[in-house]
């Protein structure tokens, strides 16, 4: 009897043994399905949570892109506006150098008791030399006190400019007066050194009616050219 209750005893303790080797096994199965379960979930977590931001950036990147190309169409027109402005700029610059006051309003009487007062047109084929360069338009004056060129304005323009120098080929004496009459009332007067290269010169004009330039004293004679009268 007592070697079947100690036989019976062994076994009874390996079944409990194998028992709890299962029961590990089994709650170690079920940890490890429970691990794999959290582990999905944090993983799916994650994946939306990255699908979002990539969502996001896909928005951001469009507003972006749509805001440069706005952007880009802005500073387009500018410069398309800023091109069609310089364009219309130079034409009217163009047209102005295209238009010599002989053209526009040469004047109606250039006069003087000495020789040299002349006006040239550039139709005759007459010319006249001012520091070297041949002038066809423009007119000249000798210094003297009853010299004069007489412009009828009409009060049409705004202001002139002009170039005034030494005639060669005339008598040459080195300083006379230069005086510039508006509506017959003095605006300026210039001494003007036949020693040096023609200079240019601006006149308001206020669109008076008239204009009359004098030169005094020095004997010498004068060309001028070049002139531009604006409205």
């Amino acid at each position: 009897m007592r070697d079947k209750s100690g036989t019976v005893s062994i076994v009874v303790a390996i079944i409990g043994f194998i028992g709890i080797v299962l029961s590990s096994i089994i709650t170690g199965i079920f940890s490890y399905n429970n691990g794999q379960k959290s582990m999905e979930g944090m993983l799916y977590s994650e994946n939306q949570a990255l699908n979002e931001k990539n969502n996001q950036l896909q928005e951001d990147y469009k507003q972006l892109s749509k805001e440069y190309n706005d952007f880009k169409n802005k500073i387009e027109s500018f410069n398309n506006s800023e091109s069609s402005s310089s364009n219309t700029s130079t034409n009217t610059d163009e047209e102005l150098d295209s238009s010599d006051w002989m053209d526009q309003c040469p004047p109606y009487q250039v006069f003087s008791n000495a020789l040299g007062a002349e006006i040239y047109d550039g139709k005759n084929g007459k010319t006249f030399e001012v520091s070297g360069e041949k002038i066809i338009k423009g007119f000249t004056l000798p210094c003297s006190e009853s010299t004069f060129a007489i412009f009828n304005l009409s009060g049409k323009y705004s202001s002139v400019s002009f170039y005034a120098g030494h005639a060669e080929g005339h008598i040459f004496s080195q300083y006379s007066t230069m005086k510039i009459f508006l509506d017959g009332e003095l605006y300026k007067e210039y001494q003007v050194d036949a020693t040096d290269i023609y200079q240019k010169y601006d006149i308001p004009l206020d669109h008076a009616n008239s204009m009359k330039i004098t030169l005094d004293g020095g004997g010498t004679t004068f060309g001028f050219f070049k002139g531009r009268f604006k409205i």
